[in-house]
């Protein structure tokens, strides 16, 4: 990721679909808004030949986008997620000991930035026995660890993000007061 030079980077995993509408309908939802700083999409599942499994990633046409919300249970699919340069450039370095980038880039947003959540199908994401997020989460024990690391790395630069917080927000005509982010992100 470090290597793009783009604006907006989108997330993908190898063997997930992407339907035709996805690139426009998500750099849209940017352009509409120049305070959102990371989009993420709803999706169908399908199985490893490709045929639906009747489930969607999100139910519903509003997710929890805050930061404790998605500390305790993260929501921040990457397959699923687009985000502006500058949440990039604050999320990195990654933590060593985190198990989860894409959680660790939807929370550093939810730091800085604004998500928004668009409820439309816009990939199939398989799930099969070769995925690397598992379908069900592993013991207790080692969420509470995955989600303390979490929250370590986050305090550990929590100077650093709410100084960029500060200067997006300047840059943007942001005042400085009120939530960094609202808590459900509202269909649009």
């Amino acid at each position: 990721m470090s290597v793009s030079e783009l604006s907006v980077i989108f997330l993908c995993d190898q063997d997930d679909i992407w339907l035709p509408e996805k690139v426009e309908t998500v750099l849209r939802t940017f352009a509409a808004d120049k305070a959102i700083t990371l989009v993420i999409s709803n999706g169908s599942l399908i199985d490893a030949t490709g045929r639906s499994v009747g489930r969607e990633l999100y139910n519903g046409d509003r997710i929890p986008l805050g930061f404790l919300s998605n500390l305790i249970k993260n929501r921040y699919q990457g397959s699923a997620m687009a985000f502006r340069r500058e949440i990039l450039e604050a999320a990195l370095p990654f933590p060593a000991r985190i198990s989860m980038h894409d959680s660790w880039i939807g929370l550093v947003n939810a730091i800085v930035g604004r998500a928004e959540y668009i409820p439309a199908k816009l990939i199939l994401y398989r799930q099969h026995e070769n995925n690397v997020t598992a379908r069900h989460h592993g013991p207790v024990h080692r969420m509470v660890v995955q989600r303390w690391r979490l929250a370590v790395g986050i305090l550990a630069r929590l100077g650093l993000l709410l100084r960029i917080r500060r200067d997006m927000r300047r840059q943007l005509g942001v005042p400085h007061y009120g939530p960094v982010v609202t808590h459900v992100a509202r269909k649009r």
